[in-house]
């Protein structure tokens, strides 16, 4: 009798081994997953082929998660309005963004696995970029970390980058390390040297303003003394004013300092005593003439 043998059931084919497969929010997730977990082994099965909408979808949508973060992380540190901006800019332009440049890089890294010695298409080349945008919406909350939050994000690319060389491309495990790590190192070095000339430059801004506005305080307080000196030169008037016309002279005005009042005090006199002189100088000239005196023969 013949020999009956068993017949598997049919296994399930995930997104990453079926390249007509559509990848729909619950695909973006699972691919996202699996290049974070185990970058070696989703190179290793993803398809070569297969056309640009599915890995251009996953882009979009990384590049939409990760401004998303940035605008939320905005908003927790007290940029309300930019954060409200980075979100509404995130949902409308980074599509269009990613659609662009997405190309673009893909065309840089397709040039330089080709030079490495890869047969690989262009097709493939963006696929491998694409979706080493799993990453992105980490780096976004690295990004929070001076310094190291934008080495880790050049680092852990490259890392990708080495893995897609290897597994996707078959290229030489040391030459790929050459290549990317080199170029890595370069980033690094440049993303490091531009965060420290920002912040050096902030903290030059910072000292100037706080001088900006110890000068401005400065000059505030000479205007407050300029005014006091006005209103201290307006009642002196009005005491000598007071004085010529016979009524008491007025109390210092309040506000003054001790200063101001003696300087108040002073200018007070010196116009009572100039009031005086020109009410005595006043009365000689209203005085009539002494006749002269009649002389003898």
């Amino acid at each position: 009798m013949p020999v009956r043998r068993k017949s598997r059931a049919p296994q399930e084919k995930t997104p990453m081994e079926s390249p007509q497969q559509p990848v729909r929010a619950m695909g973006v997730a699972a691919a996202a997953l699996a290049v974070v977990r185990s970058p070696k082994n989703f190179y290793a099965q993803m398809p070569k082929s297969g056309g640009f909408a599915e890995p251009l979808v996953f882009l979009a949508v990384m590049g939409a998660a990760a401004g998303l973060v940035r605008a939320v992380l905005s908003v927790a540190g007290g940029h309300l309005g930019v954060g409200l901006v980075a979100a509404a800019a995130s949902v409308i332009l980074t599509p269009i963004l990613v659609a662009v440049f997405g190309f673009v890089g893909a065309a840089v890294l397709f040039a330089m696995w080709k030079l490495m010695g890869s047969q690989e298409s262009y097709e493939t080349a963006y696929r491998c970029a694409a979706y080493s945008a799993a990453i992105a919406p980490i780096n976004a909350v690295l990004s929070a970390i001076p310094y190291l939050g934008a080495a880790v994000g050049v680092l852990w690319g490259a890392f990708l980058m080495i893995e897609a060389s290897v597994e996707t491309h078959k290229l030489r495990l040391e030459t790929a390390r050459l290549v990317f790590g080199g170029l890595a190192a370069v980033l690094v070095a440049a993303s490091l040297s531009a965060q420290f000339a920002a912040r050096t430059l902030m903290s030059r801004r910072a000292v100037a303003m706080q001088a900006e506005s110890a000068q401005m305080a400065a000059a505030a307080a000479q205007m407050q003394q300029m005014q006091a000196q006005m209103l201290a030169l307006q009642q002196a008037q009005a005491q000598a004013a007071a004085a010529r016309s016979g009524a008491a002279p007025s109390a210092p005005p309040a506000g003054l300092s001790a200063q101001q009042q003696a300087q108040f005090q002073q200018m007070q006199q010196a116009m009572q005593a100039a009031a005086q002189r020109i009410e005595a100088q006043r009365k000689a000239m209203a005085q009539p003439a002494a006749p002269p005196p009649a002389g003898g023969n």
